[in-house]
């Protein structure tokens, strides 16, 4: 469970650049879609999908760091 959800993690951290406008409710929104698509090919269990979906959406305030940490290192 811990190798899927850094699998997650990173596919979460690669598309939170490609949104126009990064913002808490974008971040779940993307949260919810990667992990609906991960599970469908994973065939998890819903409380599986769930757990993941909460793990993922708290950890918004270091991800946007990072984002931000990133954007700036770009300019």
């Amino acid at each position: 469970m811990q190798k899927d959800l850094k699998n997650l993690a990173k596919k979460l951290k690669k598309n939170l650049h490609k949104l126009e406008d990064v913002t808490k409710e974008h971040f779940d929104k993307l949260v919810s879609e990667i992990v609906e698509e991960y599970a469908q090919k994973k065939e998890l269990a819903g409380e599986i999908k769930d757990a993941f979906i909460s793990t993922l959406q708290s950890k918004w305030s270091e991800m946007e760091k990072e984002y931000l940490d990133e954007k700036d290192g770009e300019q």
